[in-house]
């Protein structure tokens, strides 16, 4: 069984850690839009030798597009942004990550080099850089205790159950995701 769980990170948003060989985190219907040829992960380890996020497509033992191999980055609390090369990969997919030995992961994110990316909305991605992550979640916190309001795409893409309010229970969903518990909305 899995032991990750939610922790806090450097820079005051939420991470995964307790990442242990064999874990992985399933993200359902990542449009990669007409291409994404690089990976980028925002990552911490204090391990004794080099581990890596193996990067598979719609199963843990599906087609590997890339590896990203993260040595240590001096402590469990110094995040450093490592990126590779993977496969180019279009349209929408499952993408599966295989972790192969402890790590801490702040976010990640898919880029193309060619920046013509279609206006999809992704549900939860407020920031529309293409990932949820712990910034989403933040944006959704200040919204919810009306410290900084979403507007506009950001609005939509919150209001992740449907129901035409944003509230906690949306909240909930975006936290479920990020820890890989729910696959989709």
């Amino acid at each position: 069984s899995s032991t990750m769980e939610i922790i806090g990170t450097d820079d005051g948003g939420d991470g995964i850690g307790y990442i242990e060989d064999g874990d992985t985190l399933t993200f359902n219907n990542i449009d990669f839009g007409s291409g994404a040829n690089a990976f980028t992960a925002r990552v911490a380890s204090d391990a004794d030798s080099a581990t890596s996020i193996d990067i598979r497509l719609n199963s843990a033992s599906g087609t590997r597009i890339g590896t990203l191999s993260v040595s240590s980055t001096g402590d469990w609390d110094i995040y450093r942004e490592l990126s590779t090369d993977i496969s180019n990969v279009t349209g929408v997919n499952d993408v599966v990550l295989v972790f192969s030995g402890p790590m801490n992961i702040d976010w990640f994110t898919f880029e193309s080099s060619d920046e013509n990316g279609g206006g999809t909305v992704m549900l939860g991605d407020l920031n529309g850089d293409g990932v949820i992550d712990s910034t989403d979640s933040a944006l959704l916190t200040r919204h919810l205790l009306e410290i900084t309001p979403l507007t506009g795409d950001a609005l939509l893409r919150a209001d992740l159950n449907g129901d035409g309010v944003i509230d906690t229970s949306d909240y909930t969903l975006m936290s479920r995701h990020i820890l890989g518990i729910i696959d989709s909305f």
